[in-house]
């Protein structure tokens, strides 16, 4: 730690400022790991985070043992394109029966198989709004880790380029918890109302006019098939802190701080909340340390990051 080497009794001035300090950082450290642990699972339960996102979640499975109905709506198959379900999104964005032109209708049959139904449909609906992200505003899918193998679970951001060192301004959109995943603000939205609404492709065409580039996160997708088909945490992307962390380190690091602009919603602000206590942490470091020997230059080896003295 690095309290310890800057705590000097003798130097009466400097032990009240460690002290004054150290129970604050302390806590934040607390918070930190809470919030990181190192059991590639979020603590926070997902039900005590957004009411909002909540609305999205699957149903509770029974731990019971499952009835014949059960088993049935379990198995069920449902189709894998808005033709099969035969909806469309029409020119206003609005998601409407092909035959009717009516808008979506939940309830169609029992409570079980209707959940599951939805469920299905936004999974489709999640891929149609990856490719809008490509084809409508002209993003680039790019997988991450950046040096992932053949074999190895992965996940993937949209981003307007690859490298953004020389950028002048960047908008990062961070989606919040549940089921949505890059390019979604709610999928209830997008469902039950349109595109413009549910979607973060309103921000992601205002940011390009004013001259952004755009780099939009994927927090919720953290586990993948990996190796064999298995399902696995994707490496340094195993939960939503992570993949921001992570998103920030290889694609961020190196851009001049004020040309960031992030736009969070629900959990996402957590996010990048978390991000933000990284920082803390580390100007509090660079500060103690050059209060303690007058080094000119610190260098971070969590996080890469260097800032040099006069």
């Amino acid at each position: 730690m690095w309290f310890p080497t800057v705590y000097s009794p003798p130097r009466f001035h400097l032990t009240i400022f460690v002290l004054t300090i150290y129970v604050p950082v302390a806590i934040l450290l607390i918070q930190v790991k809470m919030a990181d642990g190192d059991n590639d699972q979020t603590t926070v339960d997902i039900s005590k985070r957004v009411a909002g996102d909540k609305a999205d979640d699957p149903l509770p499975l029974k731990k019971a043992r499952l009835s014949t109905e059960d088993v049935e709506i379990a198995g069920a198959e449902f189709p894998s394109t808005l033709e099969g379900f035969e909806y469309h999104f029409n020119e206003e964005g609005r998601l409407e029966h092909t035959g009717t032109g009516k808008p979506f209708e939940f309830v169609i049959k029992d409570d079980k198989f209707n959940q599951r139904r939805y469920e299905a449909l936004g999974e489709v609906i999640t891929d149609h709004v990856y490719g809008l992200l490509e084809t409508e505003v002209g993003l680039k899918k790019i997988t991450v880790p950046i040096d992932a193998s053949n074999d190895e679970a992965k996940s993937f951001v949209f981003a307007s380029k690859e490298h953004f060192d020389e950028s002048d301004k960047v908008l990062v959109l961070i989606h919040g918890d549940g089921v949505v995943r890059a390019g979604q603000w709610a999928r209830r939205l997008i469902v039950n109302d349109c595109l413009d609404s549910g979607t973060q492709l309103p921000y992601i065409n205002r940011a390009q006019k004013l001259g952004y580039e755009i780099l939009v996160l994927n927090t919720n997708l953290n586990r993948a098939a990996g190796k064999d088909g298995k399902l696995e945490s994707v490496r340094e992307n195993s939960s939503p802190q992570k993949h921001v962390l992570y998103v920030w380190d290889n694609f961020l690091a190196d851009v001049s701080k004020d040309s960031v602009a992030m736009v969070a919603h629900s959990f996402g602000g957590v996010c990048a909340l978390h991000l933000v206590s990284i920082f803390i942490l580390f100007i509090l470091y660079i500060c103690i340390y050059q209060v303690e020997s007058g080094i000119k230059s610190v260098h971070s080896p969590a996080h890469d990051f260097s800032i040099r003295g006069k």
